[in-house]
């Protein structure tokens, strides 16, 4: 079902009603009435869920953003209501349809009414967050890097080493302070597009400290910018079929990438821009590697920002069969200490 072909189906048909709602109802078969309304003449877009008055609960708050808000509608005669979410802003108009999309998928077979509302709070309360964090136009071109580098990583190595299940210690997205995090042995990932990179960048002080961990690993992946390549999308849908009907993997997949600000709507802009593998290579994080860590801040410095030189990081250069073995000791002490 696409939602934003229904929308335009009834916008088409707008001027035929001076005031009022078009609808459509969709997914037929679920067990609550979910609309999609266009309302005349202001052509303001609409997802109506009916619902009985008892199933929204006091306690209960509908958040609303800078591009939708939720209106309750009363109907004296009997004991529904008419949940409403609205379009406020047209420049939330994509990211709109994607919540919609979102919502309605999510609550459309919960069988207790109460607790489809309740998902409709989560939900808009997670696109809540979502709008203050991203841009409405999408990543912007560093992030898509970084992220096809993180998925090249994931697909490539992690996934074919450890397994579906190894999806849930790629951690960057929840603002991890490296990528991969495998009980106490990290892997942050640094990716070029340069066809002569000079210098990798370092968004913090704490990304390259490895005080904490057992072992720290620079992952640098080149990449070429070629019409011929693949681009982020594609990457995205490869894996999405590497998961395939594993619906615990296949959604904390989704998860991560709508915490990195990636949604399907902007997969036309990102098919602008596809890549060919370069090189990839590994750096062990130890003694004198080259960077600034937390001890050596002066008081009352926060949030460094540096370049690292890739030539100063060569002689720290580790083969990949060695990150791997630290990957498979840092994941068997952790099936260890889980099993006493």
């Amino acid at each position: 079902m696409k939602i934003e072909d229904t929308w335009n189906l009834l916008e088409q048909n707008v001027n035929d009603v001076s005031f009022g709602y078009l609808t459509r109802r969709i997914f037929p078969d679920s067990h609550h009435n979910i609309y999609l309304v266009i309302e005349s003449p202001s052509k303001t877009r609409i997802l109506m869920i009916y619902v009985d008055r008892t199933s929204i609960e006091k306690s209960i708050v509908f958040p609303t953003s800078s591009g939708f808000e939720v209106r309750q509608m009363i109907f004296p005669e009997d004991d529904r209501i008419a949940l409403q979410l609205i379009l406020t802003n047209n420049r939330y108009k994509d990211i709109f349809t994607a919540l919609v999309k979102d919502i309605a998928e999510n609550i459309a077979f919960i069988p207790v009414e109460t607790d489809a509302v309740q998902m409709l709070a989560n939900r808009l309360r997670r696109w809540q967050i979502f709008l203050e964090k991203h841009d409405l136009e999408g990543l912007s071109e560093e992030i898509q890097h970084g992220l096809y580098g993180e998925l090249w990583l994931l697909r490539q190595v992690v996934i074919p080493r450890f397994g579906l299940n190894s999806l849930r210690y790629w951690l960057g997205p929840e603002g991890a302070n490296q990528d991969f995090s495998f009980e106490g042995c990290a892997v942050e990932v640094k990716t070029t597009v340069s066809q002569n990179p000079q210098k990798l960048s370092i968004s913090n002080e704490n990304q390259l400290d490895e005080t904490r961990l057992n072992k720290l690993f620079l992952m640098h992946l080149s990449l070429d910018v070629r019409s011929n390549g693949e681009t982020l999308p594609e990457i995205v849908e490869s894996l999405r079929a590497i998961l395939g009907k594993d619906s615990s993997s296949r959604e904390l997949f989704e998860k991560r990438l709508f915490q990195i600000g990636y949604l399907d709507i902007h997969a036309p802009k990102y098919s602008e821009t596809s890549y060919k593998h370069r090189t990839s290579g590994y750096f062990k994080i130890e003694q004198d590697f080259p960077r600034i860590v937390p001890a050596d801040l002066k008081q009352g410095i926060v949030q460094v920002r540096y370049s690292i030189e890739i030539s100063a990081c060569r002689p720290y250069a580790i083969a990949e069969p060695e990150v791997i073995e630290s990957i498979n000791t840092a994941l068997i002490r952790e099936s260890t200490d889980n099993h006493g």
